[in-house]
């Protein structure tokens, strides 16, 4: 008995729209999406490279952590640096810990998300004391400096001023908070006390401006 031939072969219009589709896929040429810098020309794409480098051999170096999120807070790359600075902060047995603590802690104050930013500074403060940390006392000093700042920051949000909508308004309340507090110590304390109110004044020319910020060194 052999093969009948001729024998007709029906086709549905669901196998030819799957067919179609097969066509499409196969035919189609293979993409090749550019990619596209997400930060300037001017960046300093090997700086950037390099402390990358650095945090892949030494995931708890929290001083190139710190490095790295303050090029990418320049580079407005809040997002990157606060992964960054997230994954820095879970080394939990680095002794520069504080400082990872310390860099989320700036990067939510670029944001203005002084909340976070505060309670990321609790954290650096309380790393700093901790046993075997390396937190030289002219940091811990600057870090109780921007401590402050963030007190007087939460103090602000509480009256109802909003860093976002009214930033410079917020900063007024801050140094007017810092300085009340500086002209209220006791004559003993040794606060070294500012040249001219110029210097710590916010600077109306400035490109960007930020809530708050660490110390000068």
């Amino acid at each position: 008995m052999g093969y009948q031939l001729g024998v007709p072969i029906r086709v549905s219009i669901v196998d030819a729209c799957i067919a179609a589709v097969v066509l499409v896929v196969v035919l189609l040429p293979e993409r090749s999406p550019a990619v596209r810098a997400e930060y300037p020309d001017t960046a300093p794409i090997a700086e950037i490279a390099d402390y990358q480098a650095r945090l892949a051999a030494d995931p708890g170096d929290c001083a190139t952590v710190q490095k790295l999120t303050e090029i990418l807070v320049r580079l407005e790359q809040s997002d990157w640096a606060l992964r960054v600075a997230g994954e820095g902060a879970h080394q939990t047995e680095s002794p520069t810990l504080w400082r990872c603590f310390l860099a989320l802690s700036s990067v939510h104050a670029d944001r203005f998300e002084i909340r976070e930013a505060h309670a990321q500074a609790v954290k650096a403060w309380e790393a700093c004391d901790a046993p075997g940390a390396q937190c030289p006392a002219h940091e811990r000093v600057r870090l109780g400096l921007y401590l402050s700042e963030l007190d007087a920051g939460i103090e602000a949000i509480r009256q109802g001023i909003d860093p976002r909508t009214d930033p410079r308004r917020f900063r007024s309340e801050i140094n007017s908070a810092y300085m009340k507090g500086h002209f209220n110590a006791e004559p003993d304390d040794e606060v070294e006390q500012p040249e001219s109110e110029a210097e710590t004044a916010p600077q109306p020319g400035s490109e960007r401006e930020t809530a708050v910020g660490m110390p000068d060194e």
